[in-house]
């Protein structure tokens, strides 16, 4: 017998059993609830704006020194945090796993709105696919500022062939989930339901919920039935929204998301999602790719259109790239991509300002952005070269750069650009050439010796101008690259007296196996002969037990017979000696009839003489 929960739905059922003490419910099952992909976000602010003074400068001079791990003052690109799985206790867990956050940007500040507009005192939250609990503390916060309790439905398993399913297997990523609910206090207010929610479902009663999120599956099936499924629970008032979704269906070309709908993630669209939103709802909104709707009672909605003060409204959170093509990042923003220079460091492809840049490439396909790319490199090489004379070496290069600055050079060092794992830095009209292994260098502390020492080296070079150190690095390069052929012709010689050593080892394990297979085959052939005897023997003994069994057929036969006569005389002897006894019968009866007869023969004497004597007187 079944009993009604506070949700409306049942405790206890023969497939699940709600456990109020673990808030956690079983379910074995292989389709789940929330199964995403690593969210990737560049940590890079959240807006950029050029300003006017820039608007207008070549991309290298947009460029600001930065410290970069074993890459020296580089302008390299924003690093990608992405989701990886290492041994350790429970309390290393959440640190080891290195996982990128789910919620980011300004999506908590949306996310906490939403929660906190649908709902009262006393209200009931739920969540669809939690993974390790991002968007779960968000919402738990506001459940327990409500007085009201949150239920994740989620199987912490990640779906088949991404990389959640890879972190699965080899972490127990239900385990951090609990873990940071504890740790937030949040284990009284939050109630996993570990199972599938195509199950789970069934069993919540409908209009019951004041706020449901959803972020699971993110294929085109997935996440029509996840809203098919979880529509019906929320009450008149309430709000559905889900999350990964970077825009309308209109913003994007069909054939693109079309061609996405059936995978997770594809160019780092959500591509499922967009369309499976676009066709549950006519209507809805959309805020730093979270999508949101409310109920109006008999299965209709209408757009939330939350406004948040000093939040810049935009329809999604700034992409990761793509992939990155000769030192351009590619990013995809709705029907284009975008191609954004390494040196430009600005990575909010949102941006109208950076989009508009005219450094920035727009094409169509990753196809026509790789030859726009490529054009745009070979046309910069072939621009008319510096000449570089002792006339003209340090005033060519110091006018160019003020050209470029727009003011005078100071004596702080400038970095300019990179190249061939150089950096080209401008200190006191110079050109130093700085190479990326060595790391963080001041030009202005750093000690003449050591300078000395890094020129010897090789790792730094000093030109009066660009094109001339460029040159230094090049001649460099080929000393480097000379070096490098030497030492892979030493490795060839080496290589070919191994391959030599190696033949003739490989002659020897030759006749080896040919003597070898010589001995194998005589085995078989003796093993074939022994095959041929057994199955002979078999033969023999399977004819032998036929005729055994025929004899065995006979001797029963024979003693059923003999049985049977047996029998037969049993009752010849039972009917004779009945016989016998029924002669005895008579004998008896016969001698006692005689008997009888004698007596009557003398009685009858015994009257003839009385008779006579009666006469005779």
């Amino acid at each position: 017998m079944a009993t009604q929960n506070p949700i409306g739905g049942r405790t206890k059922t023969n497939n699940c059993v709600v456990a109020r003490s673990s808030r956690v419910v079983e379910d074995v099952g292989r389709r789940h609830s929330r199964v995403g992909t690593p969210k990737y976000v560049t940590q890079t602010p959240r807006s950029y704006q050029l300003s006017p003074s820039l608007q207008n400068r070549p991309v290298r001079n947009h460029c600001t020194p930065v410290e970069h791990k074993n890459r020296g003052i580089s302008p390299s690109p924003p690093r990608i945090h992405q989701m990886r799985s290492r041994g350790g206790c429970m309390a290393e867990i959440e640190s080891n796993l290195k996982l990128a956050p789910q919620i980011f940007g300004d999506q908590p500040i949306i996310l906490r709105r939403l929660a906190e507009l649908s709902t009262g005192e006393g209200s009931r939250f739920l969540e669809v696919g939690s993974w390790y609990g991002d968007s779960t503390l968000i919402i738990g916060q506001v459940a327990r500022e409500k007085k009201g309790h949150l239920f994740c439905v989620d199987w912490w398993k990640g779906n088949p062939g991404t990389e959640l399913d890879e972190i699965a297997k080899k972490k127990d990523v239900f385990a951090l989930f609990w873990h940071r609910m504890q740790s937030a206090g949040l284990e009284d207010v939050v109630i996993p339901i570990r199972s599938r929610s195509d199950f789970v479902c069934n069993l919540l009663a409908k209009e019951t919920f004041s706020f449901i999120f959803i972020d699971g599956d993110h294929r085109y099936q997935g996440v029509l039935e996840d809203i098919r499924n979880y529509a019906p629970l929320v009450k008149r008032g309430g709000i559905l929204c889900g999350h990964d979704c970077e825009g309308y269906v209109s913003d994007f070309d069909r054939g693109f998301l079309e061609r996405g709908r059936d995978v997770d993630y594809y160019e780092t669209v959500y591509c499922g999602v967009v369309l499976g939103v676009g066709q549950s709802f006519k209507k809805y909104s959309i805020s730093n790719s979270i999508w949101s709707v409310m109920s109006v009672g008999k299965g209709k909605w209408k757009p939330t259109n939350i406004d948040l003060p000093g939040l810049q409204h935009k329809s999604q959170e700034p992409p990761p790239p793509i992939t990155s093509i000769n030192e351009y990042h590619v990013f995809r923003y709705r029907k284009k991509l975008y191609a954004v220079p390494f040196c430009l460091r600005l990575t909010d492809i949102t941006e109208e300002s950076l989009r508009e840049h005219p450094d920035v490439i727009e094409s169509d396909s990753l196809h026509a952005a790789k030859e726009q790319i490529h054009k745009r490199i070979n046309s910069s090489l072939a621009a008319p070269p510096i000449q570089d004379t002792p006339e003209t070496l340090g005033a060519v290069s110091v006018l160019a750069l003020e050209q470029v600055m727009g003011a005078p050079v100071s004596d702080s060092p400038l970095l300019i650009e990179s190249y061939r794992e150089f950096n080209l830095v401008a200190f006191k009209r110079e050109i130093y050439g700085i190479a990326h292994l060595l790391g963080p260098i001041h030009l202005a502390e750093l000690a003449r010796d050591e300078l000395d020492k890094h020129l010897t080296g090789g790792t730094c070079v000093i030109g009066q101008s660009v094109e001339h150190t460029k040159l230094k690095i090049d001649k460099l390069y080929l000393i480097t690259l000379e070096k490098k052929i030497a030492v892979m012709e030493r490795e060839i010689v080496a290589l070919r007296q191994s391959n030599e050593t190696l033949e003739v080892e490989i002659s020897f394990l030759e006749q080896a196996r040919v003597q070898k297979e010589e001995k194998m085959e005589e085995l078989y052939r003796t093993l074939y002969e022994e095959e041929r005897m057994r199955t002979e023997l078999e033969n023999q003994f399977h004819a032998q037990r036929g005729l055994l069994s025929e004899k065995q057929a006979e001797c029963e036969s024979l003693y059923r017979s003999i049985a049977e006569r047996e029998g037969a005389a049993t009752e010849l002897q039972q009917a004779l000696q009945a016989r016998e006894a029924l002669l005895s019968e008579k004998q008896s009866k016969n001698e006692e009839q005689e008997a009888e007869i004698k007596l009557l023969k003398i009685e009858i004497e015994k009257t003839q003489n009385a008779l006579e004597l009666s006469h005779l007187r």
